[in-house]
């Protein structure tokens, strides 16, 4: 089990995962966004890419600061190189141009989490961006967590993640961490899902989908209060 990250009670965090799947990726986010300790929206995208040829794919954990690093990274794509180095100095870079637009606010303890849509052999397809005074980006494989990384449906993930699955399958598993993170959390609300397969255009779940991907999220918790609760034999 990797370790959380550690936050004061006051600071409020929403809840992004990135899952590296055998033919592509999936990124989810919920939709809250805040302002200190004031919800301002329940329906803000917080899963941002470019327009045009996308080739980085940023979700952030709800607040201003986070959106305009996210914003940066996803304005600045073009300056992407093709290598693991290159990359963390882009990010960096990306970071502090966001920061010093600011009059350099502090942004410590806020995060992003950033996928590559087409990674060159060495380079990480996840990256892991903490920002304050020293902007730092983290390459990590498989999975990527981003806000409120002590939210118990985080078990979830943790224990029934397959490095063979392919997208579709991902898809359930990152609604249902998101899903049941809103049951643990009142920072957590709604749903997004991009996904990225590889031979078609990467895109956003529809509403039709995410809904039928909530159904089965739904099944899921109820068949296991079933399994717990009513004394019979699991089916084999």
């Amino acid at each position: 089990m990797r370790p959380f990250l550690s936050l004061p009670e006051e600071e409020t965090m929403t809840l992004q995962i990135g899952l590296e799947a055998s033919d592509g990726f999936v990124v989810a986010s919920d939709r809250r966004s805040f302002s200190g300790q004031i919800f301002r929206s329940t329906d803000m995208r917080k899963i941002l890419v470019s327009d045009e040829n996308p080739q980085v794919v940023c979700a952030f954990s709800g607040s201003d600061a986070s959106r305009r690093v996210a914003q940066a990274l996803v304005d600045r794509h073009r300056n992407l190189k093709d290598d693991s180095d290159a990359t963390k100095h882009f990010i960096e870079e990306s970071v502090k141009a966001a920061r010093d637009g600011q009059g350099g606010e502090d942004l410590e303890k806020q995060l992003v989490l950033a996928a590559l849509v087409n990674p060159s052999e060495g380079a990480g397809r996840f990256w892991r961006i903490t920002f304050g005074r020293t902007p730092m980006a983290l390459p990590l494989r498989y999975k990527i967590y981003g806000g409120e990384e002590s939210n118990p449906a985080v078990y979830f993930p943790e224990a029934h993640y397959r490095e063979s699955a392919c997208v579709e399958d991902l898809e359930l598993l990152a609604a249902h961490y998101i899903l049941q993170g809103a049951k643990h959390s009142s920072s957590v609300r709604g749903l997004d899902i991009y996904v990225a397969k590889n031979g078609s255009p990467a895109r956003f779940l529809s509403k039709s989908e995410l809904a039928q991907l909530s159904k089965r999220s739904a099944a899921i918790a109820r068949n296991l209060d079933e399994l717990l609760y009513s004394h019979k034999e699991p089916i084999q």
